[in-house]
């Protein structure tokens, strides 16, 4: 006892850093199960932050923060087009003025181009002011100022421009995170939903950084804002990084489903085998897929958690077919030598037993 009353304690600096350490591994691990509606507002606070503002469309010898789009990701069409009914939108959320500003929005985009759109004012990856991006669409500064007021009060909202048709339970509700699309017989690209996962990430420049550091570039609020400013950044950044190699994976493990729609096409695989290709924990993977599906290739909206099963309930959902066809009074020796040349498993006549009294299809 005397030897642990005697032990040094941490000093409170060290104490102290440990606990910010911690704060920020759950904040990470509660980033992967925001809502888009809570993504769109945490995007929308950090681009308003005057010390973003000024790493983003500040001058090239001074600009530390840049936008960088996702290779295999595009902004779905359906952005561009406006609903014909209403659409549906959470308590509070009025429709009828987020429709009527889309309706201006695009009639602005119609006026400049979808390529200068998306060029200076939905990508922007190289942050151009309004006066330069007005310049180059041949606008008024007022009206570029315009898009970007109407783009801001949508992104909030444009998860009401996608709405899911998926149901499960009452009071569970889903969000439509993208569409599939084909890009050749093996190959895919997304089509995200929200302009905000669309915009890609942010890339931090952190050797300029240093440099304006040491230039003293900065005030002393904005040096004690500036560490949270980055904080913030690799939030978001986690959370739509992570999202775009989930849906890029399932898509590549489970094309043939995406492809057919047929479940009998899916395989196996598990949230620990699609964790280890991103680099994720299981239980982020699992927090990733909670209550978010996307759109096959044909426009049917799945949920995220079909695309997992294991061995086991891969195996199941063939039995199950089997069993109320042609080897529905097959025994099981018989559908032992079948599942053993049809897939190359190896499996008991117990085990097939097993199967045959979870299913409630026995002979």
């Amino acid at each position: 006892m005397e030897k642990f009353q005697n032990a040094p304690s941490l000093r409170p600096e060290l104490v102290s850093k440990q606990k910010q350490l911690l704060k920020n591994k759950v904040e990470v691990a509660s980033i992967l199960r925001v809502s888009p509606l809570q993504l769109a507002k945490m995007i929308a606070e950090v681009e308003e932050d005057p010390l973003f503002q000024k790493l983003f469309y500040s001058q090239s010898n001074q600009k530390v923060i840049h936008r960088k789009k996702f290779q295999k990701a595009a902004l779905s069409s359906q952005f561009y087009e406006l609903p014909e009914n209403a659409p549906s939108a959470p308590p509070g959320v009025d429709v009828e003025q987020i429709l009527e500003s889309k309706k201006n929005l695009i009639q602005l985009i119609q006026k400049i181009g979808q390529v200068n759109f998306e060029t200076y004012f939905l990508f922007n990856e190289g942050g151009h002011s309004l006066e330069e991006a007005a310049q180059e669409c041949k606008i008024t500064i007022p009206q570029a100022e315009e898009i970007r007021h109407l783009l801001n009060k949508i992104f909030v909202h444009d998860e009401t421009f996608a709405p899911t048709q998926f149901q499960p339970a009452p009071g569970l509700h889903y969000s439509k995170v993208a569409r599939i699309l084909s890009e050749g017989p093996s190959d895919f690209s997304i089509a995200f939903h929200s302009p905000r996962m669309a915009q890609g990430l942010y890339d931090v420049d952190h050797q300029k950084l240093k440099e304006l550091k040491k230039e003293k570039m900065f005030s002393l609020s904005e040096k004690k804002s500036l560490r949270d400013l980055l904080f913030q950044i690799h939030l978001i950044n986690v959370m739509k990084n992570s999202l775009y190699q989930l849906i890029l994976k399932i898509a590549e493990f489970q094309k043939d489903f995406i492809v057919a729609n047929d479940r009998d096409t899916l395989h196996p695989l598990t949230q620990k085998e699609i964790a280890s290709q991103i680099h994720l924990s299981p239980s982020s993977v699992c927090r990733l897929i909670f209550a978010r599906s996307i759109e096959t290739i044909s426009g049917k909206e799945v949920p995220l958690e079909l695309f997992f099963c294991s061995r086991k309930e891969w195996l199941k959902i063939r039995l199950e077919k089997l069993f109320s066809e042609e080897g529905k009074n097959w025994t099981d020796h018989r559908v032992v030598e079948f599942v053993r040349e049809k897939y190359a498993i190896a499996l008991s006549r117990r085990s097939i037993n097993q199967y045959r009294k979870e299913l409630g299809t026995a002979p």
